[in-house]
């Protein structure tokens, strides 16, 4: 730095800029100053860093010959100050040019020979004829537009309109020679391979924009300071960001204007010591607040409260246009003069309107001007709408464009359509407080926050807010939400019961499936309703498309973009009354030091809680192809004392489409008419659905699997996988005896030729895979898209929680989804509800919310997770029911909205619905209950009934073999006054009604022993008659009631029953001791008196 400092000096005091070249120093001391930080990020603790400072930090120093070759490393040198020391490893090795495992050889690109850099000439001629071009353009036009048409005499002659285009064509000119001399040095990167920047996911090409440092069309074009700042120097603003900006900032604070001032000054110190750079950085920083508070305030007036422009929008954008280049043309001018003689002479020719208007503005938004403001817009906002109510209509697709960047820490929040006045003054309200800023330091915290927006982050978050807590969902990207990380598909035998049961407590999984889905179909129709398993094929694009959507304008919701490094607990007191607990959450901390402050969390993480992809032999971190695993979260969880284990998954290859015969296959359509999963809905959204194909494996393609089962290494068994849905290796070292297994072609969307090939997941090497798949019948020429591949995860022993998934040992975090050892998008929707209900309502002081194993498969699971835990992944199937005559796919409404209801999660919409279709199954089955005859009165209606003397109902006709309601309603016309779905509810309760009666009474014995509570610092070293292992095993899950006690593995009915006796000895000793304190209280008042 003070090698540089001294250049700067002699080349200003000679006069003579071409005398002393210092982009080379800048360059090196910006290197210098990466590596120092590298280094020292080497030596910190992990789990306090962000994935960035993770990648790029060095936990051993170089040696000296890799030192001098980075520090002397000229094509870096053209790079900008945006290449690190791993970048450089990375090049000099040519691992930066590796492809991800399984990528279509087709698509890989290609090379000269043993050259490892892809083919990189046309680019790079591009570059360099657009630099040349670049500047052309300059020597032309800086000849028309000399500097000292603003420095000379002339200039205070001029119009203020033609000064004003003066100081911006200067600017603009001086510009022309940096975007020629940025575009010549890119394309010297990019004919290196620097430039590399991998493949593009849509179209398979190369892309070389890895070090574009400038965008000329996008400055020119800028509306706003962010879009001018992030075309103009992106690859320095990127490196001045993560050295500078992030690192002035104190730990756990938001970035504010000092940090914006610190980097600012630091890029001007590069530069040299004229004035003018510091003017003009100094210029810039106050712009760009400036310009924040328009954004956030003002903005918003123009857009809707969906964010769609309003008509005077185009107006707006105008002005944020000009407003924008003529600042920045005002703020430039320095950085070209240099001298403050000459900057300030230009300036006040100009009337200081850049400065002036600043500082009006900042002047205002600083003042009770701002305050008064939003105090009178409030009053307004509340006339016309309030937040939060639950008889809003559903957003339209057209009226949910997007409104914020995705950029890390920005909060994105929507309002959803309502009754809208049209005060000016509701929509500024509306979208003021939605707007795209951080939450500033001093916001209040949120009730809720929901890590993840997988399947289980996505019912969480929006059951949370129906709670009414303030909730914020925290994930990676926008785009990442609502995504379908395996099969296009959901429901199945008990799964589908289970999305039944979600969309009953007013989720939202049922309602999307129905206008995403593509083809549905009841599995086991053959068999009794009890153990029907609705299941629909969606469209992953379309479900993402609906669900990203509803959240994003889904009331008292904000979507928080970031990733989250670790959970922030506040220890418990020791005399505090704490249940076991050893402290309560009090925020999560994102990857860029923020905190956002909060008393309950819910994680959904999934896969990617210390995730790594299998395919063959390789491994590498990443929760989802191309995406990168969480690690941050599993050494907090570790640390807080919860045990973690691994498991692991797998999903197929996908295919192409246009390359398998179907002509060879066996079609499989969906039901006609398709029954929809959401209770709202009476049919689904495309009624032409689409068809799927069955084939089958065959010996020869077993015998590729067995050839390569020792280049996989996901097959170890060392970590479980789920038993019920196992890779194909798993099958063909398993089930030795089958000579075929079947495999499942599910289109993945209606407008996609991707094949999705269930029952095959695998994770050989992609070239085996390959071979496999062209070994089957309709599948001989068929291309593979992306390869199969295996997800190893880290979870949490699930017995740490509770009912209501909360743990045990913090206080406020929740956990759900396939970080509790579960498998499915179902299994992984019905944690999330749960969690998201019961951590909105505690952030009430609500009562918890628990749905019991009586209530349905929500509660089998959670049942089953918390006493039993898992050893591999769980999967839910009827057959885990014992109530399963009573919990039916069909019935799931009158099992649980009611409870919904009551504790405030259902919203009226559905609950109107809902009491409306209850009455009409009640009034229909009144009516058959009072069609009552004897055999000889049914047989004179034309009912084949034995003409004994036994008087029936017409409800007690459907249990006979081939009674129907179609049958009764030739002989009762007025049930036809009821719509389909409720004569076929009705019918079917008729069949089950004496088994549910019968099963009325193991409920309530079941739930007597729930009702048995046990304390939640129980030490079961003093429960006399335990052997050793039950007392271990009950110190570990901490059962809540004696009914979970008796389900947890390893307890005895004898050791449940002496537990029983202890429990009801100790609340008699409770209540005894009480009633003598009471009279010994009476004894001593009496005495005193």
């Amino acid at each position: 730095m003070g090698h540089l400092s001294v250049n700067h000096i002699i080349r200003q005091s000679l006069g003579e800029p071409e005398v002393i070249d210092i982009t080379a120093t800048e360059r090196e001391m910006s290197q210098l100053t990466a590596l120092c930080w590298n280094v020292h990020d080497g030596r910190l603790p992990q789990a306090g860093l962000s994935d960035y400072q993770k990648e790029r930090a060095l936990r051993r120093l170089p040696s000296i010959l890799n030192y001098v070759a980075y520090v002397l490393f000229f094509p870096s040198l053209l790079a900008g100050p945006s290449f690190d020391y791993v970048d450089y490893r990375r090049w000099i090795e040519t691992s930066m040019f590796e492809v991800p495992a399984g990528t279509d050889p087709s698509r890989r690109p290609r090379t000269r020979r043993q050259r490892k850099i892809p083919r990189s000439g046309r680019p790079a001629a591009v570059k360099a004829f657009s630099g040349i071009v670049w500047i052309f353009i300059f020597l032309k036009i800086s000849g028309w537009y000399p500097l000292e048409l603003v420095t000379g005499d002339r200039y205070p002659t001029f119009s203020l309109a033609r000064r004003l285009w003066l100081l911006h064509v200067v600017g603009l000119t001086t510009r022309l020679k940096y975007y020629g001399v940025w575009t010549l040095t890119e394309g010297a990167c990019i004919l290196s391979g620097l430039g590399y920047n991998g493949l593009d996911p849509q179209t398979g090409r190369v892309r070389w924009n890895r070090l574009q440092n400038v965008n000329p069309v996008g400055v020119e074009t800028a509306q706003n300071t962010r879009a001018y700042l992030g075309s103009w120097n992106s690859n320095t603003n990127h490196w001045l960001r993560n050295y500078v900006y992030l690192r002035v900032t104190p730990k756990g604070k938001k970035p504010g204007f000092g940090a914006t001032l610190a980097t600012f000054v630091t890029s001007a110190l590069w530069h040299g010591f004229y004035p003018g750079y510091y003017l003009t950085f100094v210029s810039a920083s106050f712009l760009q607040t400036s310009a924040k508070n328009f954004r956030r305030y003002v903005r918003p007036f123009f857009l809707t409260p969906s964010g769609r422009p309003t008509a005077y929008k185009p107006l707006y954008d105008v002005l944020s246009y000009l407003a924008t280049q003529l600042c920045f043309s005002f703020a430039v001018a320095p950085f070209v003069l240099l001298t403050l003689h000459d900057s300030f002479r230009v300036w006040y020719y100009v009337y200081f309107y850049a400065p002036i208007g600043v500082g009006v503005s900042m002047a205002f938004f600083a003042s009770p001007a701002k305050r008064y403001l939003v105090k009178a817009l409030e009053k307004g906002h509340k006339k016309s709408i309030v937040v939060g109510e639950e008889k809003r209509a559903a957003p339209s697709v057209k009226s949910l464009a997007p409104m914020a960047e995705d950029k890390p820490g920005t909060r994105m929040l929507r309002y959803s359509p309502a009754p809208w006045s049209n005060s000016a003054r509701s929509r500024f309200l509306s979208l003021w407080r939605r707007a795209y800023a951080t939450p500033a330091r001093d916001a209040r915290p949120y009730d809720v926050v929901v890590i993840g927006g997988g399947h289980a982050g996505s019912e969480a978050c929006a059951a949370a807010a129906r709670a009414g807590a303030r909730t914020a969902l925290v994930t990676p990207s926008v785009d990442n939400i609502g995504v379908c990380s395996c099969n296009p598909s959901f429901g199945g035998i008990g799964k589908g019961t289970m999305i039944r049961e979600v969309d009953a407590l007013d989720g939202l999984c049922g309602r999307i499936i129905d206008k995403a889905g593509l083809q549905f179909r009841v599995l086991n129709k053959r068999k009794g309703p009890a153990v029907w398993g609705p299941r629909a094929q969606i469209d992953r694009t379309l479900y993402k498309r609906y669900m990203q959507q509803e959240l994003l304008a889904y009331p008292g919701l904000s979507v928080v973009t970031g990733k989250v490094a670790d959970i922030v607990v506040q220890p418990t007191a020791p005399d505090e009354e704490n249940e076991g607990r050893r402290g309560r959450i009090a925020g999560v901390r994102l990857e860029t030091g923020e905190v956002l402050p909060t008393k309950h969390v819910v994680i959904t993480t999934g896969t990617f809680l210390g995730g790594e992809i299998h395919i063959g032999l390789e491994v590498y971190p990443s929760g989802r192809i191309g995406e990168a695993a969480t690690f941050g979260l599993s050494t907090s969880l570790r640390n807080a004392g919860f045990q973690l284990g691994r498991l692991k998954t797998g999903t197929p290859p996908r295919l192409d489409r246009r390359t398998i015969d179907f002509t060879e296959l066996e079609q499989q359509p969906g039901d006609d008419p398709p029954m929809p999963f959401s209770y709202l809905n009476a049919q689904v959204a495309v009624q032409d659905q689409l068809m799927c194909w069955s084939t089958y494996t065959n010996e020869a393609a077993h015998a590729v699997i067995r050839a390569n089962l020792d280049q996989s290494i996901h097959i170890r068994e060392t970590v479980k996988g789920p038993r019920y849905c196992p890779s194909l290796e798993s099958k063909v070292i398993r089930f030795k005896d089958k000579t075929q297994h079947l495999i499942w072609l599910e289109p993945e969307g209606f407008d996609t030729d991707v094949i999705y090939p269930n029952g095959i997941s695998m994770t050989v090497p992609a070239e085996a895979q390959e071979q496999m798949l062209r070994l089957v019948k309709g599948l001989e020429h068929v291309k593979m898209l992306q390869a199969g591949y295996g997800v190893e995860y880290d979870y949490v022993d699930p017995r740490n929680l509770r009912a209501t998934l909360e743990t045990k040992p913090i206080q406020g975090l929740y956990l759900a989804g396939q970080i509790n050892g579960t498998t499915g998008y179902e299994e992984a929707a019905g944690q999330g509800i749960i969690a998201g209900i019961n951590a909105g309502l505690s952030s009430q002081s609500k009562p918890p919310f628990t749905v019991s194993r009586s209530d349905g498969y929500l509660g089998i699971m959670l049942d089953d997770l918390i006493t039993k835990g898992v050893s591999e992944p769980y999967r839910m199937f009827t057959s885990r029911s014992e109530y399963r005559m009573s919990s039916r796919a069909d019935n799931a409404d009158l099992r649980l909205t009611a409870q919904g209801r009551a504790a405030g999660v259902v919203g009226d919409g559905r609950w109107s619905h809902f009491t409306d279709e209850a009455a009409q199954l009640s009034e229909l089955t009144e009516y058959l209950l009072g069609q009552r005859y004897s055999g000889q009165e049914w047989a004179a209606k034309g009912l084949p009934i034995n003409t004994d003397a036994a008087r029936r109902t017409s409800l007690d006709l459907l249990r006979i073999t081939g009674m129907t309601m179609s049958r009764l309603e030739g002989v009762f016309p007025d049930i036809l006054r009821f719509p389909r779905r409720i004569r076929d509810r009705v019918a079917i309760e008729g069949v089950y009604a004496p088994y549910i009666v019968q099963q009325e009474s193991a409920i309530r014995s079941f739930q007597k022993d729930e009702h048995l509570r046990l304390p939640p610092d129980l030490n079961y070293d003093t429960v006399k008659g335990l052997s050793w292992e039950e007392r271990a095993l009950l110190q570990v899950v901490k059962p809540e009631s004696i009914g979970q006690a008796r389900r947890v593995e390893g307890i005895t009915p004898a050791g449940a029953l002496r537990l029983l006796h202890f429990v009801r000895r100790e609340r008699t000793n409770g209540a005894r001791m009480a009633a003598l304190e009471a009279m010994t209280a009476r004894a001593a008042a009496m005495q005193g008196m």
